[in-house]
């Protein structure tokens, strides 16, 4: 099967097809639509899913479903989820070993996996916080100290009591980036004070 023959079985389901390369396909879809075009890739013995990855762009999600053809045609199923509804359906009785992947974008993403035959963490420890999604944007907030004067920084990093050494270690006891911020804030805070 072709890249042709592949969008001409699967165009009933997508919003867009396009041909990257010979033998790359790049299919859109919609979370109406996604099952239905795996259900008829499977059923064309389109069977190897190689991977499951997903994209936070802020107000969207998109969930990218890499399936490759025994003839090493690439296919990149991308299925769009606002953030303010981040779920989507299991694959995993169409393509089984869609079972690791689904969790992993749960865990790192936040991706509701509406019905998986075994939900629960998988790369993230069981103790780790719920609603905390590492691959979030907005995980790390960084932006307040973007924000701060960066000569205000290295008036500070430059004072003689300014201990690097401590704020490495402090973040490497923790391994915690908001720590480390934290703490740089407080810093610049009590030398505002004290001005």
């Amino acid at each position: 099967m072709n890249p042709e023959e592949i969008i001409d079985l699967v165009q009933d389901y997508t919003e867009s097809e396009e041909i990257l390369e010979e033998r790359r396909v790049v299919l859109n879809t919609d979370r109406d639509n996604y099952r239905d075009l795996l259900q008829t890739l499977w059923d064309e013995d389109i069977k190897h899913l190689s991977t499951i990855t997903a994209t936070d762009y802020g107000e969207k999600t998109e969930v990218i479903y890499h399936i490759s053809t025994y003839d090493g045609i690439f296919l990149d199923l991308t299925v769009e989820i606002p953030d303010d509804d981040l779920e989507i359906q299991t694959i995993t009785d169409i393509y089984p070993s869609a079972l690791l992947y689904e969790r992993e974008i749960n865990d790192l993403l936040g991706i509701d996996v509406l019905e998986h035959p075994e939900p629960g963490k998988l790369v993230l420890p069981d103790d780790w916080p719920e609603h905390k999604h590492p691959l979030k944007k907005g995980f790390y907030d960084y932006q307040k100290v973007v924000e701060l004067d960066v000569s205000r920084i290295k008036e500070l990093a430059s004072d003689e009591d300014f201990d690097c050494e401590m704020m490495l270690e402090v973040e490497k006891e923790t391994k915690d980036r908001k720590t480390l911020k934290e703490w740089l804030e407080k810093q610049i805070g009590e030398e505002e004070e004290e001005e």
